[in-house]
């Protein structure tokens, strides 16, 4: 009988070690995490100025979400993906779980694509402990502050790791779900008027922020994966506050799809220190590259990532079992490079990571 207590204890302390080990180590394995910790904050702004629903008076809402460093505490409560899950924005194209201890409600994670039929084991993903805790108010400050705009298809759980690798070196990093333009037109079914919205968004977030931080704020740094890279150059060049840097992540103002988007604009940005990351593929606006000048230009091209590897999805690939992962086995590897090249490039110093690339899958 003691034999069997003794084992029953054993496989417990083993289950626990294992279920730590799991949950509790960084996403990222080859960066360092900064000196301080992390607080999430979430709330709605409402814009006055437009609506989402015209007909029944419904003003746009903005869900306002922001990651920002604080000091190290002895003993913290870090959320898992479950507590962060009544903050994210609602997609179409996202697939649905019910998880039974989220009151029925239906959530939605990474885009659908990503994971196998079988979408309730998502409910392993739930579990993974995140390194930011949960605030209930926004930071007394912002000093170096990233506005980061969500691709298409985009909420901010899809690039939540590199938010908070950002926020433990410093920065208040802002993001917020892309929304269609109301409750009727889809963000794709219009994409000239979506990406007009998107712009609006970060408009109405920037001036929030302007109003309540301006004096304080030192460096304004603006990040966009995918179609938000495209908004944020067109807020870029109408801006009355000099931003620090513009990072394009696979952006579209790469690619010669949007040129009509982006005709009226050269290079460098206003005299922003750019950097533009993108796949090794056919269709690159190589014009619009050709206008750039400037030595505080830089292109950043991967020969071993697809356009959905450009999220952190690729570092919860080594968490999350059913995650169908990058098509290349380094594909990892190379998006925490491209975490540490976004690091050394917002701050201008060279960010210290031990990794092994390939130098193959980079063409600079």
């Amino acid at each position: 009988m003691y034999k069997m207590i003794y084992l029953s204890s054993l496989l417990t302390i083993q289950f626990i070690y294992f279920s730590n080990k799991l949950y509790c180590q960084p996403l990222f394995k080859h960066i360092p995490y900064g000196e301080s910790s992390v607080s999430f904050y979430s709330e709605i702004q409402i814009d006055k100025n437009r609506f989402w629903n015209k007909d029944e008076g419904i003003h746009r809402n903005v869900q306002l979400q922001i990651w920002y460093p604080v000091e190290k505490q002895k003993k913290e409560s870090r959320m898992k993906y479950r507590d962060y899950l009544k903050y994210l924005g609602k997609q179409d194209n996202y697939r649905e779980v019910v998880d039974p201890e989220a009151f029925g409600e239906k959530i939605h994670l990474f885009p659908a694509r990503h994971f196998e039929a079988d979408s309730t084991n998502l409910l392993e993903l739930l579990e993974t402990r995140m390194l930011a805790h949960e605030s209930n108010s926004l930071p007394k400050k912002i000093a170096k502050l990233i506005l980061f705009s969500q691709g298409a298809t985009g909420t901010p759980i899809n690039n939540t790791p590199l938010f908070e690798l950002l926020a433990s070196y410093g920065y208040v990093v802002v993001s917020f779900p892309t929304r269609q333009i109301n409750h009727t037109i889809k963000f794709t079914d219009d994409l000239s008027s979506s990406l007009k919205c998107q712009t609006a968004d970060i408009r109405f977030i920037l001036d929030f922020l302007k109003r309540n931080y301006s004096e304080q704020l030192q460096e304004l740094h603006y990040i966009g994966i995918s179609s938000g890279a495209l908004a944020s150059y067109e807020v870029l060049a109408t801006m009355d506050f000099k931003a620090s840097t513009f990072v394009s992540l696979d952006g579209s103002i790469s690619y010669a799809i949007m040129k009509q988007f982006i005709s009226n604009y050269k290079l460098p940005l206003l005299d922003i220190p750019t950097l533009l990351v993108y796949r090794n593929v056919d269709g690159l606006n190589n014009s619009f590259h050709a206008n750039a000048s400037s030595s505080e230009f830089e292109t950043l091209i991967y020969n071993n990532l697809r356009h959905a590897d450009f999220t952190s999805g690729t570092l919860i690939n080594r968490r999350v079992s059913n995650f169908n992962g990058p098509t290349h086995p380094d594909a990892s590897d190379s998006y925490e490079h491209l975490a540490a090249k976004i690091l050394s490039f917002l701050s201008n110093e060279q960010i210290q990571f031990k990794i092994n690339l390939n130098e193959n899958y980079i063409v600079k």
